[in-house]
């Protein structure tokens, strides 16, 4: 399965057709498992995660060559990117993913620190583990609300991968692995929760 960019094949393909969306605002959520509503900065998301995953399992799709999934991921509190701690304290890396049909379409981490010649803990993002970039690269917004810890964060990413596809089923898992040894509430130090999934089928010409 393969990940293709989407200003190189947009023009070559035809034919969009959504079969899954969600907002996560509505209470039907058929085809899904682990789905956690909870509000955050106004809108009802699908989170908050710590060591947990959201599923969404498709049957009967229509011949398709491509699926595209769209999805806004807040990246809340703490996280500490590719940095894995010392021997005192586990930290990380702070991994996040997107499996499609077991296979890892992203597998990459996120860091909500600040980044300066004395201190930057970087990420994988946009990249997947273990490439380095400064925190927050390749956000839509790195100055919401955090949920728990004083003075953090939340960032957003709107998320669009193309994947090479054509089977009548598609299941997708979006998951974490997150690690903080020396906190006792690791949900409230670090966490993520999705809105706006959208899933479509493309052919190719």
């Amino acid at each position: 399965m393969a990940v293709f960019a989407l200003s190189a094949c947009r023009k070559s393909l035809q034919d969009e057709n959504q079969v899954y969306g969600t907002d996560f605002e509505g209470n039907d959520f058929s085809n899904t498992s682990g789905v956690v509503i909870n509000n955050y900065n106004g809108n009802r998301v699908s989170g908050f995660y710590n060591k947990g995953e959201f599923s969404v399992e498709l049957n009967s799709l229509a011949k398709h060559d491509y699926l595209k999934v769209t999805f806004d991921l807040y990246i809340h509190d703490s996280w500490d990117g590719n940095n894995a701690g010392n021997f005192e304290v586990v930290a990380g890396p702070d991994i996040w993913s997107m499996i499609v049909d077991g296979e890892y379409i992203m597998n990459t981490s996120f860091s909500n620190t600040v980044c300066n010649v004395i201190y930057c803990l970087q990420q994988s993002y946009p990249k997947n583990f273990p490439m380095h970039f400064n925190p927050g690269s390749g956000a839509a917004n790195n100055s919401l609300p955090g949920l728990c810890s004083p003075g953090s964060v939340t960032t957003l990413y709107r998320i669009e991968k193309l994947i090479r596809h054509d089977k009548s089923r598609v299941s997708i898992t979006f998951s974490d692995l997150l690690k903080q040894s020396n906190v006792k509430n690791e949900l409230c130090d670090e966490s993520w929760s999705l809105d706006n999934l959208k899933i479509s089928t493309l052919n190719s010409n």
